[in-house]
C-alpha cells in the first residue's frame, strides 16, 4: 500500500509539474496557443495524463500545436520539450516580426507615393489637356507629349503590378498553406535570406531538442518533421526527413533543402563532421544561423528605409515633373510676349 501511495504521489506530482510547465508555455507562446495550452494545463492539474488530455482537447488545438504535443509524448519529459520548443519558436517569431516591421514602413511609403502619383496623374489629365500646344502654335513638342504619356502609363503599370503582388501576398497569408508563405517570401530580394535562415534555425533547434530528450538521430529528425505539421517549415522538414530515411547524412540532407543557400550551406554541412556530438553540432549551427539573420536584419533596418525614401522621391518627382515641364514652353512664351 505504501509503495502504491508513493507511486500515486509521484504521478500526481508529475502531472502538477507538467501543468505548471504548460501554463508557462502559454505565457510565452503564440497568442492563438494560449487558451488551448491553459485548458490542457487545467486538465493536467486535475490529475489527467497528458495523452488523455490531448485526446479530449484534440479538436480544439491548432494543428501545429497538436502535432508538436503528440510528438513530444515520445520523450521522457513532454512538457519540458514543449516549453523549450515554444521558447525557440517565440524567438524565431520575434525575428520575423522585426523583419516584417522593417519592410512594412517602406512598403507603406511606396504604396502611398504610388497612390499620390497616380491620383495626381489622373487628375491633371482630366483637368488639363495638352491641346494648347497646337492652339498657341507651339510645334516640335511631340517628344514632350510622348514623355508625359509614357510617364502616366509607367506609374499606372507600376500601380497595377504592386496591387497584384499585394493581392498574392494577402491570398497566401489568409488562404494559402503556411509553407507557401515562406516559400514565396523566402525567394524575395533582401528579406528572403534572413527569413530562410531563421526558419532553418528553428528546424535545427527542433532536431536538437528531440536529440537531447533521448531520441536517436533518425527518429529525432522524423519526429521533428511531424511536429512541424501545418507550419511554415512543414514541407521542408518532411523533405529532409525523407532524405535521412534514405540514408543521406543529416548535414547533407539539410544542405539539399531549398531553405539553404551558398552562405549557410557550409555551416550545415559541417554537422556531418561532428556526428559523434550531433546535438552540440546542431546547436552551434543554429546559433550561427541566428547571428547571420540578426546581422542581416540590422543591415536591412539601416538600408531599406533610405532606399525606400529615394524610391518614393523618384516616384513623386516623376509624377509631377513631367507636367511641370509641359508648362515651361507656355511660361517661356508668355515671358517673351511680356
Amino acid at each position: 500500500m505504501a509503495q502504491q501511495a508513493e507511486i500515486l504521489d509521484t504521478a500526481v506530482g508529475r502531472h502538477v509539474l507538467d501543468s505548471l510547465k504548460l501554463r508557462l508555455a502559454a505565457e510565452i507562446g503564440p497568442l492563438r496557443w494560449r487558451r488551448p495550452l491553459q485548458n490542457l494545463a487545467a486538465l493536467l492539474g486535475q490529475g489527467i495524463p497528458l495523452d488523455d488530455a490531448l485526446r479530449q482537447q484534440s479538436g480544439a488545438l491548432p494543428a501545429e500545436l497538436n502535432s508538436l504535443l503528440r510528438e513530444s509524448l515520445k520523450v521522457r519529459d513532454p512538457a519540458g520539450l514543449l516549453i523549450e520548443a515554444i521558447r525557440v519558436r517565440t524567438k524565431s517569431d520575434k525575428g520575423w516580426r522585426i523583419l516584417v516591421s522593417t519592410s512594412v514602413y517602406p512598403m507603406v511609403l511606396f504604396v502611398a507615393a504610388l497612390a499620390v502619383g497616380l491620383a495626381f496623374s489622373f487628375s491633371i489629365r482630366s483637368m488639363v489637356t495638352l491641346d494648347w500646344f497646337d492652339e498657341f502654335g507651339l510645334m516640335g513638342f511631340e517628344n514632350l507629349r510622348a514623355s508625359i504619356d509614357d510617364q502616366h502609363h509607367a506609374i499606372l503599370g507600376m500601380a497595377m503590378i504592386t496591387a497584384w503582388v499585394l493581392m498574392v501576398l494577402l491570398s497566401l497569408w489568409f488562404v494559402g498553406p503556411p509553407w507557401a508563405w515562406l516559400a514565396v517570401m523566402g525567394g524575395m530580394i533582401l528579406v528572403g535570406k534572413p527569413l530562410r535562415w531563421m526558419s532553418l534555425q528553428e528546424m535545427l533547434n527542433r532536431y536538437h531538442l528531440f536529440l537531447v530528450h533521448g531520441l536517436q538521430p533518425a527518429a529525432a529528425v522524423d519526429a521533428a518533421a511531424r511536429s512541424f505539421h501545418s507550419s511554415r517549415q512543414s514541407v521542408f522538414s518532411q523533405s529532409i526527413a525523407r532524405d535521412v530515411q534514405l540514408g543521406m547524412p543529416l548535414g547533407r540532407a539539410i544542405g539539399a533543402c531549398s531553405l539553404t543557400d551558398g552562405l549557410c550551406r557550409p555551416i550545415v554541412l559541417l554537422i556531418d563532421q561532428r556526428s559523434e556530438d550531433l546535438d552540440l553540432a546542431l546547436s552551434d549551427a543554429a546559433n550561427v544561423l541566428g547571428q547571420m539573420a540578426e546581422q542581416r536584419c540590422r543591415s536591412l533596418a539601416t538600408v531599406v528605409p533610405v532606399f525606400a525614401l529615394a524610391l518614393v522621391g523618384t516616384i513623386l518627382f516623376g509624377a509631377i515633373a513631367s507636367y511641370l515641364m509641359s508648362l515651361m514652353p507656355l511660361v517661356t512664351m508668355i515671358s517673351s510676349l511680356a
